[in-house]
């Protein structure tokens, strides 16, 4: 029963070195979310890559204004924010995000290490607006 064991105690280390390194490489990516120029109270930050593949897609929580997503596969992504909430100026009351409000950037290439993307909401600019 002293044979197995250690020989799994031993081999375990290097199985584990062995899986160092294995996989897609990746990245941080961190910022602050503005509605209109001031940060917004919550909601929720999404990468989706633009090669399609939605196994390597990421999200987080917004927490007053903030996010940071660590461990993100490198490579060009689609942002979209959903579920933006901000204080009104007026009331000082939550409001959410108009729906027609647009990000901005759109996409953003990951990079290995930590990277800083601030994101600005707009309400989109058109007729009777």
């Amino acid at each position: 029963m002293r044979g197995p064991i250690a020989a799994f105690l031993l081999g375990a280390p290097i199985v584990a070195m062995a899986s160092i390194g294995c996989g897609p490489s990746r990245g941080t990516v961190e910022g602050i979310v503005r509605y209109e120029g001031r940060p917004v109270l919550d909601g929720f930050v999404m990468l989706h890559p633009t090669n399609g593949n939605y196994r390597d897609a990421a999200s987080v929580k917004i927490s007053e204004g903030r996010f940071r997503l660590e461990g993100v596969v490198l490579g060009e992504k689609t942002v979209a924010l959903e579920n933006l909430t901000y204080q009104d100026e007026k009331t000082g009351e939550p409001k959410a995000v108009p729906g027609d409000a647009r990000g901005s950037p759109e996409t953003i290439e990951i990079v290995a290490g930590p990277q800083t993307v601030d994101l600005e909401m707009r309400r989109r600019k058109g007729p009777g607006r």
